[in-house]
């Protein structure tokens, strides 16, 4: 089921790694983000099933930002497990454009238990992995934002799995959790076509 493996990749290691200062206008970039992923996920299911269109395993869905703005449209993916009694969401990731600018940033949720320090690493197959933070944890799950790069979104057209790392809580090992890439590239084609 959920594979334990470390993801490593040049210069990104997950535990251990000296963090760089973050400019300050990335992180005004990033609070704003925070704040628009929480109303996001706090939405009416009803607003987030307005459209959807499936390709392969991602979802593409949009809806209405608000009464002349147009609309917010995100791809979807949701990864749920069970085992025995107990089930539930083991990786949820969106991916759109959030802010007034056309910068890709993905969400990502992944359950509670997460050791902070450590963060969270997403990668496409074997190409360089993005160091995220934990950003705030609900009864939903804890939440990571990042931004995503021209290099990421390439590995992401071009690759077969996406790649999520965290350490659980007073853990060593880094969990790796495998979403599918089938589908993804016809899904942002159509989301850039909207």
């Amino acid at each position: 089921m959920v594979v334990e493996r470390m993801i490593m990749s040049g210069r990104t290691a997950l535990a251990g790694t000296a963090r760089e200062s973050i400019p300050l206008r990335a992180l005004i970039a990033a609070l704003a983000i925070t704040v628009m992923s929480a109303a996001w996920f706090s939405a009416a299911p009803a607003a987030a099933a307005a459209e959807a269109e499936k390709f392969g395993d991602w979802i593409m869905r949009c809806e209405a930002r608000g009464e002349g703005q147009g609309e917010l449209c995100y791809l979807h993916q949701t990864i749920n497990y069970s085992k025995g009694d107990v089930s539930g969401m083991l990786l949820d990731v969106k991916i759109g454009n959030f802010g007034e600018d056309q910068d890709l940033y993905a969400v990502i949720m992944l359950p509670l238990g997460l050791s902070f320090p450590s963060g969270v690493l997403l990668q496409a197959d074997a190409g360089e992995s993005t160091q995220l933070t934990v950003q705030t944890c609900t009864n939903e799950g804890c939440r990571s934002v990042a931004k995503i790069s021209d290099e990421l979104l390439w590995g992401f057209r071009k690759g077969n799995l996406l790649k999520v790392g965290f350490v659980a809580f007073g853990g060593t090992q880094t969990v790796v959790v495998e979403a599918s890439l089938t589908g993804f590239t016809a899904a942002f084609k159509a989301m850039r076509a909207r």
